[in-house]
């Protein structure tokens, strides 16, 4: 009679498995850790962006509150040259702001 042979077991696929676990844990992790980092540097990225907005429109109020200083102080110094011109002045300003304010008529 011949003895039945039993197979022979082979090697177990947990190792196999485990390897396969611990290699997909380190990707994750190295995933992980680039993210967090792009994550970093577009936060830094916009906060640098934000400020330089904030620099440029405090720069444009300033420069506009600058303009309309000037245009008061014109308005200002032209109201006392004017006042002390007298009546002709007056009359001449009234006569070109008219000259100067009629429409052009193309047809004459």
């Amino acid at each position: 009679m011949s003895a039945k042979q039993t197979p022979r077991p082979g090697p177990s696929p947990v190792p196999f498995y485990g390897a396969a676990l611990a290699v997909a844990a380190v990707v994750a992790l190295l995933s992980a850790y680039v993210v967090w980092q792009f994550r970093l540097a577009d936060y830094a990225s916009s906060g640098r962006a934000s400020l330089n907005i904030a620099r440029l429109i405090a720069d444009d109020v300033g420069n506009s509150f600058d303009r309309l200083d000037a245009t008061l102080k014109s308005v200002g110094r032209l109201y006392v040259d004017s006042r002390d011109s007298g009546p002709e002045e007056n009359a001449r300003l009234v006569e070109y702001t008219r000259f100067t304010s009629e429409p052009e008529n193309p047809s004459d």
